[in-house]
C-alpha cells in the first residue's frame, strides 16, 4: 500500500507541475498576443491572435483572424508580423533573439500593407530580408543605400549561369 501511496505523491507532483507549465504558456501567449494583435490592426486592420490547442495530449498553436479567412498574401503577412511580434516580445521579456526574419515570395501581398511592414521594420530596426520580384516592388519600401544584393537574369548569384 505504502508503494502505491508513493506513485500517487508523484504523479500528484507531475500533475501539478503540467499545471504550471500549462499556466506559464498562456501567460506568455497571452503576453504575445498584445504585441501580435497591435501589429497586425496597424497592418491590416484586424487583430490576428495565437491559441494553444492541449486536446491531443500534446502542445499545437494556431494563428486565427478575427476578421475573414485569409488568402495566400495575407498568410505571408501573417508570417512577417509573427516574427515582427516574437521580436518585440522577446525584447520585452529579455529573451535572446536574433532581430532578423526572411520571407519569401512577398509579392502576394498587397502594397499598402507591404510599405506598412517596412514602416514597423524600419521603427524596430530589426534586419528584415524579403525576396520579391522588381516590378512588384512598391515605391518606397526599399531604400536604396539599405539594398545588400540585387540578382537577376543577367546577374546571378555566383555567377552560375
Amino acid at each position: 500500500m505504502d508503494n502505491l501511496d508513493d506513485v500517487r505523491a508523484r504523479l500528484d507532483i507531475i500533475n501539478s507541475g503540467i499545471v504550471d507549465e500549462k499556466a506559464f504558456v498562456e501567460r506568455r501567449i497571452t503576453a504575445f498576443n498584445v504585441l501580435f494583435a497591435q501589429l497586425s490592426s496597424r497592418v491590416y486592420g484586424e487583430e490576428f491572435l495565437l491559441s494553444t490547442d492541449w486536446s491531443r495530449g500534446s502542445l499545437r498553436l494556431n494563428i486565427s483572424s478575427v476578421g475573414d479567412n485569409p488568402g495566400t498574401g495575407k498568410k505571408l503577412g501573417q508570417i512577417a508580423l509573427f516574427d515582427l511580434a516574437y521580436m518585440q516580445f522577446a525584447d520585452e521579456e529579455t529573451l535572446r533573439c536574433l532581430h532578423f526574419a526572411m520571407q519569401d515570395r512577398m509579392e502576394n501581398v498587397h502594397d499598402n500593407q507591404l510599405l506598412t511592414i517596412g514602416a514597423i521594420v524600419r521603427e524596430m530596426r530589426c534586419q528584415y530580408i524579403l525576396t520579391i520580384l522588381r516590378d512588384k516592388l512598391p515605391d518606397g519600401l526599399v531604400e536604396t543605400s539599405h539594398v545588400a544584393l540585387t540578382l537577376s537574369q543577367d546577374d546571378k548569384l555566383f555567377r552560375i549561369p
